[in-house]
Parts: C-alpha cells; structure tokens; sequence
C-alpha cells in the first residue's frame, strides 16, 4: 500500500539441485519469482521455459560451489604438505607449535587458535591470533579445576573455563577468546588428552563448519605428532649424550694409562737410595704434573656432559712442551729397550692446548712403540718450517699393515698389538680436529 505497487500475476519455481551423490531425496537451492506478466497472464509454456532456466541456475549454483570446494580442497593439501615439511625440517616443539597454529589462523581466518595439553614438564600453552602475534609457555601446574577440564574437555565446559584459562595461562586481554564461533578438538597426547579451539572462524553457514572441524582436528593430530618427535629428538639426543660420554670415558680410560705409567715409573726411581735431592726434587714435579694430567682428563668428561667445550688453547713454548713430554717418552723408550734421539731445530711459541698436545704425542710414540721390535731406534724431530712448527715422529718399525691403512684414524682399529685398544690414533685425529 505504501509503495502503490500491486501485483496482477505471479510465477515460482523452485530451484532444485541438479542431483545427489547419495541418491537421496534432492534439496531445493533457491526460488525464481517473476511478477506482473505485461500482456495476460502466466501461461503453461511460461512456466516450461522457467523450467529449463530454472536447470541452468541449479547447474551454475552447483558448480560454483563445487568450485568454491575444490578450491578449499587444494588450500587444504597445500597447508597439510606444509604441517608435512614443517615436522620433517623444524626439531623444537616451541618453533613447530608456532608455525602450526599461525597458518591455521590464516587458513581458517579465525581471529586466534589456542592448544592446551600435557608434556613431560608441565602443560604447555600454544596461541596465535589474527595478527599473527604467537606465543609458546611451559606452565608447570594448573588450578585443580582445568586438570579436570582437560581430562574430558567438550565445547560447553571449555566456554565455562575460558575465564581460568586466560588467567592461569596469562592469555593477553586483547586476544578475543568470547566472540564469534569457535571450533573445538581434541589433542592426544599418549595417554593423555588436551584441547585444540579456534574463536571467531569466518565461513559461510551453508557449511556449517565441516571443513573447518574436519581441519581443526588434523591439526590436532599434528600437534600430537609433533609432541611426539620432540619427545623422541630429546630421548634420542640424551642417548647420544649417553653413548658419546661412554665412548670418551673410553677413551680416557685407554689415555689415564700414560699418566699412571709415568707416575709408577718415577715413584720408584724416588725410592732409589743412591737419587740426590735434586733428582727427587726434578721426579716430584713430573709426578705432579701426570697427577694435573689424570685431573684434567676427568675434567674433561664433567665438561662434556655439560656441553662445554674441552679446547682451552694458550700460549706455549715448543722447550716447555718437550719439558713435559720427554720424560714420559724417555721411561717408555727404556721399558721397550729402544734407542731414543730428539733433534729440536725451534724454539717458537705455539698457540695450543698444552695437555691435549701432550695427549696426542703420547698416542703417537705408544702406538710406534708398542709396534716394534726390541733394538729398534725412534726419533723426535722438531723444525720450524715457513710459519709452522713440524713435529714428526719416526721409527723403524715394520710399518703400517697394509689391511688397516684405510681405517687406520677410526674408533677400534688395532693391528698386532696384544693390549692394543684401537683408540689411541683415533683420539689423535679427535683432538687435532678439535
């Protein structure tokens, strides 16, 4: 009446989806009205040609929205290969969980997603939100009643628990967790459950959601996955922590040998009657230096399983070095009733850590030792050379076996020795490296 408007004849048809896949009853997508017929009325062959135009517009609506599917479809394979590389290629849970969950907010423009669940320290609590601002905390304890909720979580009690949530997990204000819809999964972690929610998810109501569900909870399982991979990097780094300060208490088991050796060889000559003052005074500070050696190497392995590094490099003369070393290698010359010559052509000063260099001189001139025969004649020679200081090692001994030339450097080679333990070249090519 208001607007003078009056109808005079009308026309409907019910726009019916094209077909089912199921087979099931069809539905109807929309309704064509036409009014006010200018000459007559509506006639049969009007509603026949509404009809077939009504077809046409069922086949445009079905495909657009298949389109629009399908397009989702590919953003979803796309976003799950990425969740893919991002297990694969990122080994701490905080720079996984962070990534996860900003390109969920992007994929399902929500304004934040947000993960609770239980780790081996604690609850963690990971959140992004709309303007990608991420956040990752290890929180150690929670309120009795959250404990619960997370035992058995549902959509109803998570909007119950929101207020404790956001205070016990110090969730910034501005992180909107009451408005808009919310998507809600679960997140299995063992035996274990957490909670996975996006707030706020934009999407058509013709979808009520599937998708996003459907989404939420593969992320969910993602982030299952991911717990677990960071729980078995973390076994598997304390086992090879484990392993590898095995193998160096090994090695310096094999190496503490050279000290005591040293150490029993000049006690005894201390005990010699016919020793003089000074002697004994000389023998004393060498059994106090293999003493500081033997300290050093159990020094070595608490700073290992520390993770600090054992290289402490300092100014050295070669004269001191050789000090050091000559006694030790002139009481296992005479043990193996072998001629001894040391050539020094330097006096430089070296850059180096003094007791691994001392180390590695004692591996070398062992293992040649150790592999000769009675009457054999070694040689240290010591030359400057350009900007270096050469230190070489000669012998007469029958040589390297060929069979073990490849391998010689590896843990465990050993070659015609009776109490060879294959570690003292490797511990050589350890420390050089280092």
């Amino acid at each position: 009446a208001k607007t003078g408007y009056r109808t005079s004849s009308i026309l409907c048809m019910p726009i019916w989806e094209p077909q089912t896949i199921d087979g099931g009853k069809k539905k109807i997508l929309g309704v064509i009205q036409v009014l006010n017929k200018k000459d007559g009325v509506f006639t049969w062959d009007d509603e026949s040609l509404m009809e077939t135009l009504a077809s046409q517009v069922a086949i445009s609506i079905a495909n657009s929205q298949l389109y629009y599917r399908l397009e989702k479809k590919f953003k979803e394979i796309d976003l799950l290969y990425d969740f893919e590389q991002l297990l694969s290629s990122v080994h701490e849970l905080s720079g996984m969980l962070k990534s996860l969950l900003s390109k969920t907010v992007k994929h399902l423009q929500a304004r934040s997603v947000i993960t609770i669940f239980p780790t081996d320290d604690g609850f963690c609590f990971a959140g992004a939100d709309d303007a990608l601002r991420k956040s990752v905390s290890i929180v150690t304890t929670i309120s009795l009643g959250l404990r619960n909720f997370l035992q058995k979580p549902t959509i109803e009690r998570l909007t119950e628990c929101m207020p404790e949530l956001r205070e016990q997990l110090q969730i910034p204000e501005d992180l909107d967790l009451e408005a808009g819809a919310r998507i809600f999964s679960h997140v299995e972690i063992g035996e274990s459950l957490g909670i996975l929610f996006a707030v706020g998810v934009k999407s058509g109501e013709m979808q009520r959601f599937e998708d996003e569900r459907k989404m939420i909870e593969l992320v969910g399982q993602k982030i299952s996955r991911a717990s677990e991979l960071n729980s078995l990097r973390e076994t598997l780094l304390k086992r090879e922590r484990l392993s590898a300060i095995g193998q160096l208490m090994s090695t310096v088991v094999h190496d503490i040998r050279g000290p005591v050796n040293t150490i029993y060889g000049f006690v005894d000559l201390m005990r010699d009657a016919d020793a003089s003052v000074d002697e004994r005074a000389e023998y004393g500070t060498i059994i106090r230096e293999e003493i500081q050696s033997l300290t050093n190497m159990i020094q070595e392995v608490l700073d290992f399983a520390k993770g600090k590094t054992s290289i402490l490099p300092r100014k050295s003369s070669v004269v001191d070095i050789l000090r050091r070393f000559k006694p030790r290698l002139e009481q296992m010359c005479q043990k193996g009733n072998i001629d001894l010559n040391i050539d020094v052509e330097s006096d430089s000063l070296l850059y180096v850590d003094e007791e691994k260099i001392m180390r590695v001189f004692y591996n070398i001139s062992k293992n040649a030792l150790e592999a000769m025969d009675f009457d054999g004649t070694f040689t240290l020679r010591v030359v400057n050379d350009n900007k270096m200081v050469v230190f070489s090692f000669i012998d007469n001994g029958p040589g390297i076996p060929l069979e073990i030339q490849d391998t010689l450097l590896d843990s465990y080679v050993t070659s015609g020795k009776e109490k060879g333990s294959g570690l003292g070249l490797a511990i050589v090519k350890k420390i050089i490296e280092e």
